[in-house]
């Protein structure tokens, strides 16, 4: 079996620009040298420097840093030769203009070999950006992200459509930077009044130049046709650009034949056509516009409007849609930051406790080897803690508190979105995840660490109900930690969820927080004579915390199965040929990988996740299986059982793949019926709402008799 990330047809002409931006073939006028207000100038002495500093395992490393992790020493380093490089850009981002004094007059052989590495510079940008957060600098990491975003303007001075859309590629990559910025708090008012002023330098009807580019390249290959093509022998060049092999194109004999007259009346088609397109681009409602542009395709099909426009007229409808959707995008982003401007929005609303929860999940490793060891065996184990284990972790715990603050910081958040820290092919078990297990599990192991603090006769505390208090604070925390794993994708994001909720619920139980529940078989048999009831303040932070969980969906089984679903039908349509190598013939939609994935039952979904999962893609001709976990990864799944799914998946791979990336399979060929189990997961998912009821219910058994003082006050 083979597979490819799947190729593309290109529209023409958009397709030769392209292969000139990649290969950096031929190279445009420079920019005047000496012309320090153009903005091309400093570009342009940016990319020279890149060439002269920078090696290919420099960029791979500068490449790799990114918001998902802190940046390694490496990666700093290859960084740092990079500064005198981005200086450079920022000095050119200042300037009102950009001018690479392009040779409009080329046509189709119109070359634009700085796009590349402009698009490079700000890759570069983006990895400054990032490293300046990591190390505290958040005010220059706004202004970078400012000067991104000036960058982006830059680039619509080229007016040509591929330029366009590298300028709509950089802006992606300054939107995800002040998307960034704002889920870590580093973006307040007086930055979103700097950042929203550099957006009002996009136009807010077409913010990344298409329209123009769009009138600009029509003019290009108009006159470039006119000038070049009048004389019938000359033709054959322009067959040759339209096709690969000139002499049997079916076009070469109708454009030999054509008089003068009749070839420039094919030209005016050719215009006539295009200012149908930029008047339809310009159109406020999407809705108008696009039954303007099928009108021009049926003109097209049906060959009313000539053999010119028929070959060299592209199908705009992808076109419009991303000119859309950048200017929704832009618009919104904008319009968000003025609101933070003028304090109509608190920007700690908008902080991403995903953010808190990685910087937590990175401390892990200063934990002191007391904590280690005992959350080591604390996963294998979950049991009461021994009096040595008490005492070690109490004379340490100073190694935890770190990480305990920030795990209550982030659950105090009501928004989290861990797509930041997930990868495409990272399917089945995200990196984060683990760690979110880790946290879950350190929280549970310093929540029984107090009660059993406050259980100690040896060696009397100073206050026995204060521990016990701060176990249940800790208790409410997990419950808000499960709420935020129950709105993440991830498939196996339900079960640590689930599992934790479980774990804590017992964990009440067991020391005397809550009443016995008839349907399980917890016992208050010998609990300690612990305190009075839970005060109204106790009361409400516990029931207010198990509330964060969602009733309709419960740790998020129904979530994440259909956004699962989603990812997989994703995955399988980007690595599989999904078009024709030959023809480029679409072989099947992306709609019709979705509805084949939607054939496998939820029960079934755990097996192929697992298949998914296992697999990972060469670009060769093979296709290998391959296992390489870290030990964390190890501990999880043998933790949660799965060792068997995953050998059966491991197994079963090559062979599934191959069926469900052939496009003349059908509903027999994919057996999702013969995928590995995960009996848990199906036990789980079933239950799920019934014991967050009955908790629900047995939380709301402890609320105390509410006094006149209590009542009037919310604690």
């Amino acid at each position: 079996m083979s597979i490819r990330p799947k190729s593309r047809p290109l529209t023409f002409p958009i397709i030769l620009c392209s292969i000139l931006v990649a290969l950096g073939i031929g190279s445009a006028s420079s920019a005047q040298s000496n012309d320090t207000d153009n903005a091309a100038v400093w570009y342009q002495r940016a990319i020279e420097l890149q060439q002269q500093r920078l090696t290919p395992k420099d960029l791979d490393l500068i490449y790799s840093i990114d918001w998902d992790r802190p940046p390694t020493h490496d990666e700093l380093a290859a960084l740092a030769k990079a500064r005198p490089i981005l200086e450079l850009m920022r000095k050119g981002s200042q300037r009102q203009y950009s001018d690479f004094n392009l040779n409009y007059e080329d046509g189709f052989e119109l070359m634009l070999p700085h796009l590349g590495s402009m698009r490079s510079i700000a890759k570069i940008a983006h990895a400054e950006i990032v490293a300046d957060v990591a190390q505290g600098r958040n005010d220059l990491a706004v202004d970078r992200m400012q000067s991104l975003i000036r960058m982006t303007s830059h680039l619509n001075d080229d007016r040509i459509l591929i330029s366009s859309l590298v300028g709509r590629a950089v802006y992606g990559l300054a939107d995800r930077d002040i998307q960034a910025g704002l889920d870590r708090g580093i973006i307040t008012g007086n930055e979103s009044a700097g950042l929203a002023r550099s957006l009002a330098s996009l136009d807010p009807f077409d913010p990344f130049g298409t329209i123009e580019a769009i009138a600009t390249e029509q003019f290009i290959f108009s006159d470039w046709m006119e000038r070049n093509f009048v004389d019938p022998d000359k033709r054959i060049e322009l067959a040759g650009l339209l096709e690969d092999d000139p002499q049997s194109n079916a076009m070469l004999g109708p454009l030999r034949q054509m008089s003068k007259e009749q070839f420039l009346a094919q030209i005016d088609s050719y215009n006539q056509t295009m200012d149908r397109y930029v008047e339809a681009f310009r159109q406020e409602d999407p809705e108008i516009a696009q039954q303007m542009m099928d009108q021009i395709q049926a003109d097209l099909e049906t060959g009313k409007i000539g053999i010119l426009a028929t070959q060299l007229v592209p199908a705009f409808s992808r076109v419009f849609k991303t000119m859309r959707e950048g200017r929704d995008t832009v618009e919104t982003r904008k319009t968000l930051l003025n609101k933070i401007a003028k304090d109509a929005v608190n920007p700690e609303e908008l902080i991403n406790a995903a953010t808190i929860y990685q910087q937590a999940i990175s401390r892990l490793d200063s934990l002191d080897e007391s904590w280690k060891l005992a959350l080591d065996e604390f996963e294998s184990n979950p049991r009461p803690l021994d009096l040595q284990t008490i005492n070690t972790l109490d004379e340490s715990v100073t190694s935890a508190q770190p990480v305990l603050d920030l795990i209550y910081d982030a659950s105090k958040k009501r928004r989290c979105d861990f797509s930041f820290l997930r990868k495409e092919d990272e399917l089945f078990l995200p990196p984060y995840l683990v760690g979110m297990k880790r946290l879950l599990q350190l929280t549970e192991l310093d929540m029984r660490r107090r009660i059993a603090l406050s259980d100690k006769n040896d060696q009397p505390i100073a206050d026995p109900k204060n521990e016990r208090r701060s176990a249940l604070a800790e208790a409410a925390t997990i419950f808000r930690i499960i709420s935020h794993l129950s709105k993440d994708d991830a498939p196996l994001a339900p079960i640590v969820a689930h599992e934790s909720f479980n774990t804590t619920m017992s964990f009440l139980s067991e020391n005397g927080f809550l009443p016995v529940d008839n349907a399980s078989t917890t016992t208050a048999t010998d609990l300690p004579n612990y305190p009075p009831p839970l005060t109204e303040k106790q009361y409400r932070l516990l029931n207010g915390s198990i509330n964060w969980i969602p009733k309709a969906d419960p740790f998020g089984y129904i979530r994440s199965t259909t956004k699962s679903r989603e990812s997989a039908a994703k995955l399988i349509y980007t690595y599989t040929y999904s078009f024709d190598p030959k023809t480029q013939h679409e072989l099947r939609s992306k709609k019709d990988v979705i509805a084949q994935i939607a054939k496998c039952p939820d029960e079934a979904l755990p097996g192929l996740f697992a298949i998914l999962d296992q697999f990972v893609t060469n670009f060769g001709a093979q296709a290998e299986v391959k296992d390489a976990r870290s030990a964390d990864r190890v501990a999880f799944f043998k933790q949660e059982q799965l060792p068997d799914l995953l050998e059966s998946a491991k197994g079963m791979a090559p062979d599934f793949l191959h069926a469900i990336s052939d496009p003349n399979q059908n509903e027999h060929t994919l057996n999702f019926e013969a995928l590995p189990r995960f009996p848990l997961y199906e036990t789980l998912r079933k239950s799920a709402r019934n014991e967050l009821r009955r908790a629900v219910q047995r939380i709301r058994q402890l609320r105390p008799e509410e006094t006149p003082q209590e009542s009037s006050k919310d604690n």
